[in-house]
């Protein structure tokens, strides 16, 4: 894995650098651009500082600037898609080159370049911190707009539930108002049978009352009339005393038989008794 392998070496020719082993840095340095050249990776960032590192470490300070400018003059171009070259500022990449730049500059006691390259970097800072706020607006805007969308859903939730709720509730109460008013309608269609039935019963009572009143006139009444009015042409022997009383017997009872049959008529044709 050669970008593996190219990224150790790096590291060993940092470490080797560092302990003062400049003899071994070289070589592990030199191993490294080897394996460098073998690959498509041209212009990584930690690879340049690190060659500039061995430079400054060797002594060969311009050799240090020369890689420094020539990656900042990459740092500041990018080929588009159609192969045109377009110029583009790149703080985070530039800023690591004008920081070793500066070393530089400051071992050399180029004072002018030192003090622009300061300069350079001040503004890279600044465009740096800029791009950093605006990345982070950007990122509070976006969590902030994805809050309102689920702050939207969550509310719309909210209203389906409660619509649901008011349909549901609104359909338990026209049912019991459905029930109610259907027991209203069967107690009152339950009392109009009743009604009809008690005016029914009135009815065949007072076509009895009528033909019982009817009958007692014109048959037991007739009879009764006929039985007193016969009885007036019976002639009893006055010796007879057991004739004689019960023929008045019977004459007093065939009278208070129409009497009593009178009171009934009267009464039967009387509605209110």
């Amino acid at each position: 894995n050669l970008y593996l392998l190219n990224t150790a070496l790096r590291v060993q020719t940092t470490a080797l650098i560092n302990s003062k082993q400049l003899k071994d840095a070289e070589q592990s340095f030199r191993k490294m651009q080897a394996v460098k050249a073998k690959t498509e990776l041209r212009n990584i960032v930690e690879d340049n500082l690190a060659a500039v590192d061995f430079y400054i470490s060797t002594g060969q300070v311009q050799r240090a600037i020369d890689v420094c400018n020539e990656n900042l003059r990459y740092a500041s171009r990018e080929e588009n898609t159609e192969g045109a070259v377009t110029y583009t500022s790149l703080p985070s990449m530039r800023l690591a080159y004008y920081e070793a730049l500066a070393k530089c500059y400051n071992l050399l006691g180029r004072e002018d370049e030192y003090r622009e390259t300061l300069e350079h970097i001040i503004l890279l800072k600044d465009s740096a911190y800029k791009e950093n706020a605006a990345r982070e607006i950007a990122d509070i805007q976006t969590r902030y707009e994805t809050q309102l969308r689920e702050n939207s859903i969550i509310q719309k939730q909210q209203q389906d539930i409660t619509r649901k709720n008011y349909l549901f509730y609104g359909l338990l109460i026209l049912s019991a108002i459905l029930a109610a008013l259907g027991l209203w309608i069967f107690v009152q269609y339950r009392r109009r049978q009743e009604t009809r039935s008690r005016e029914a019963i009135k009815k065949a009572e007072e076509k009895e009352r009528v033909r019982i009143a009817a009958d007692l006139h014109d048959n037991l009444g007739a009879y009764a009339a006929s039985m007193v009015s016969n009885l007036n042409y019976l002639h009893i022997d006055e010796s007879n005393d057991n004739a004689r009383d019960a023929f008045n017997e019977l004459k007093n009872n065939s009278g208070a038989m129409i009497a009593e049959l009178n009171d009934t008529i009267w009464v039967l044709k009387k509605e209110n008794l």
